[in-house]
């Protein structure tokens, strides 16, 4: 699945993420959650990863996790320059 995002909405949320309260910080989910739960729900959980890979830090434990979250947002996220007009 495809998720198409603005260049502009995709900084937006990232600046947003950087400020919030709670961050990701060693949290990564789990190979299980990612496949059971995100994987075949990404449309929902996509600025969920956003948010782990922008406030999230890379450890021993979690770096295989991180990753793959990475892989995941390469091949599922299309950042567009523009946002495309709703007809």
């Amino acid at each position: 699945m495809r998720i198409i995002i603005s260049a502009e909405d995709f900084e937006k949320y990232c600046k947003v993420f950087d400020q919030m309260k709670w961050q990701a910080g060693e949290y990564a989910p789990t190979e299980e959650e990612i496949n059971t739960r995100i994987l075949p729900n990404m449309k929902d959980y996509a600025l969920f990863l956003i948010w782990i890979d922008c406030t999230g830090v890379e450890t021993p434990a979690n770096k295989k996790s991180r990753e793959w979250i990475r892989d995941i947002l390469r091949d599922s996220l299309e950042i567009i320059e523009e946002k495309e007009e709703t007809k």
